[in-house]
């Protein structure tokens, strides 16, 4: 594993030759789940099933990065299951992911004959769904639960997201392409109420698919042409909000800031707190210090919270929110003990 995990490993290229499949779980909300087999064992008992609670993106099992790190997995021995859980992937998160969620683990014996107790590994906003899923099932439920950048209240990673701001912090440069995700999840909390959810809604999306993961998007003037071109094609009576979304207007931060308080109620039922301390299984927290999504200041909050639970909290220099960073020789080398922990954790998580 550490030759695709590691710092020096690149993220243009994954391993070959596994196995996957895509299955359907039937039912008045169908999941999408992709299936991971061993390298060299497509029917054969893996080492560990890792079922992948997954962040808030639109590509959903398709997004390049989770995919080549689950096939990293598979090519250590694992079975690994991909569910795409809908209101992730229209990045419009509900607590129902947590149903949906728990719906895979009931059915995970459709592909591991022994219905083992998973390993969960969760990414980003992927920790509301492992961390309610963990203190439903209880302690034997799960093997054991991995949280990468997972986040413990809602409304703080709004505040994030838009101001970069954390309690006792200074603050730091914010990811300005996710400010659309943000104003995505108050947008019918608006006062008044957006005369047209759908038109505003779908021209996020399109923003958010043109934008993100294209590093050339870094450069504001790349991303202004695209929003301004976005803007033209788009109702009137919405092309101010969704201005107001793409950071394109003078007063968005007050604007977005006020909506944030007005949707309280909706935010807190989104938050992973109430669900810790009813967490009793082996955990690991992992999270970047340099992430700029989720501050690495969560990754404590979610650790005092589970007091019934055997926490270990990881923080790192290696990896920014997405995994992808490519750290400084120095940092690799004050850092290859914590390197060789996750690493161990990941390729041996039983």
């Amino acid at each position: 594993m550490a030759r695709w995990l590691g710092p020096w490993a690149g993220t243009a290229t994954s391993p070959a030759g596994i196995a996957q499949h895509d299955d359907i779980l039937e039912g008045d909300r169908p999941i999408r789940v992709r299936v991971y087999h061993p390298r060299g064992h497509p029917r054969g008992r893996p080492r560990s099933v890792y079922l992948i609670a997954p962040g808030l993106h639109y590509a959903g099992a398709d997004d390049p990065r989770q995919d080549r790190f689950c096939r990293v997995l598979a090519t250590a021995g694992h079975l690994v299951l991909a569910p795409v859980l809908k209101d992730f992937a229209d990045l419009l998160p509900t607590p129902r992911v947590i149903d949906d969620f728990e719906r895979v683990w009931r059915a995970r014996g459709r592909w591991d004959p022994e219905v083992r107790p998973p390993v969960i590994f969760s990414i980003s906003f992927g920790s509301l769904a492992s961390i309610g899923l963990a203190a439903r099932v209880g302690a034997g439920g799960l093997a054991r639960l991995i949280l990468f950048g997972g986040y413990g209240s809602f409304s703080s990673i709004l505040r994030y997201c838009l101001a970069g701001e954390v309690p006792g912090r200074t603050p730091k440069a914010r990811e300005p392409l996710n400010q659309p995700v943000v104003f995505m999840s108050f947008v019918h909390d608006l006062d008044p109420p957006c005369p047209d959810p759908d038109a505003v809604l779908d021209a996020w999306r399109e923003y958010v698919r043109r934008t993100w993961g294209r590093p050339e998007m870094k450069a504001p003037e790349r991303r202004v042409e695209v929003g301004l071109e976005i803007a033209r094609r788009i109702p009137e009576s919405v092309r101010q909000l969704y201005l107001h979304g793409i950071g394109l207007t003078p007063d968005w931060l007050p604007f977005a800031l006020r909506c944030v308080r007005r949707g309280a109620e909706r935010g807190a039922a989104l938050d992973a707190l109430p669900y810790l301390a009813d967490v009793r299984c082996k955990v690991d927290i992992m999270h970047g210090v340099n992430d700029n999504v989720i501050p690495y200041e969560q990754a404590q909050v979610l650790a005092a919270g589970m007091v019934h639970a055997d926490v270990r909290v990881h923080l790192t220099g290696l990896y920014d929110h997405s995994g992808g960073a490519r750290p400084s020789l120095a940092t690799a080398v004050r850092e290859v003990a914590t390197m060789l922990r996750l690493l161990e954790i990941l390729a041996n998580p039983e």
